[in-house]
C-alpha cells in the first residue's frame, strides 16, 4: 500500500516470482513422486508429514497473493 512501482521493480518482481514459480514447481513434483512411489510400495506402515509443511502451504499461498497483486497492477495500467 503507497508503495510506487516501476516497471523496473514490477519486471524484477515477476523475474523473482517466474524464478520461485518454476523452480518450486520442479522440487515440489519431483518430491511428490517420490513420496508417492514410496507410498506404492507398502514398505511403509506409517507417513508422517515433516516439520515445515505448514510452512510451504503458507509460502505458496503467500506467494499467490503476491501475483495476484502484480496482476492486479497491471490491470490498472
Amino acid at each position: 500500500p503507497g508503495e510506487v512501482h516501476t516497471e523496473e521493480t514490477l519486471a524484477r518482481a515477476r523475474r523473482d516470482a517466474g524464478f520461485v514459480k518454476d523452480t518450486g514447481l520442479l522440487e515440489d513434483r519431483e518430491a511428490a513422486l517420490s513420496s508417492q512411489r514410496a507410498l506404492a510400495g507398502n514398505g511403509n506402515t506409517h507417513y508422517t508429514f515433516g516439520l515445515y509443511e505448514k510452512a510451504v502451504v503458507h509460502f505458496h499461498q503467500m506467494l499467490d497473493d503476491q501475483l495476484a497483486r502484480l496482476e492486479d497492477i497491471d490491470d490498472e495500467r
